[in-house]
C-alpha cells in the first residue's frame, strides 16, 4: 500500500514496523509559509506586529538519520526581516 512518507514515519514511530524509507543521501526541496501572531516583547492580533513569510526549502538526509534543513525566507509584512535558517535533525 502506498502511503505519504511523513505517514510512513508516523507509522514506525507508532511501533508498526520500520520505516520504509529509502533517503539516505537524497535531497528535496520545498516552499515553506510560515509566521507569528506578536513579537517576543507583545502578543496579539494587530497586523502591524505580526510577521509572516515565504521560504524555498532544501533538505538533505545525509543518512537514513540525519538531515540538514536550510531555507532563505523573504518578509512578508513590515514586521518581518529576511531570515536565513539552518536546521539539522536526527530522527531516533
Amino acid at each position: 500500500m502506498w502511503m505519504p512518507g511523513h505517514a510512513r514515519h508516523a507509522q514506525a514511530s507508532a511501533g508498526e514496523g520500520p520505516c520504509t524509507c529509502a533517503h539516505g543521501s537524497s535531497v528535496g526541496f520545498g516552499l515553506e509559509l510560515f509566521g507569528a501572531l506578536g513579537d517576543t516583547r507583545v502578543f496579539g492580533l494587530a497586523p502591524s506586529r505580526q510577521e509572516h513569510y515565504l521560504a524555498p526549502v532544501v533538505v538533505w538526509h545525509a543518512t537514513p538519520r540525519w538531515m540538514v534543513h536550510g531555507q532563505i525566507a523573504k518578509g512578508l509584512t513590515r514586521a518581518s526581516d529576511t531570515l536565513f535558517r539552518v536546521n539539522v535533525a536526527y530522527e531516533f
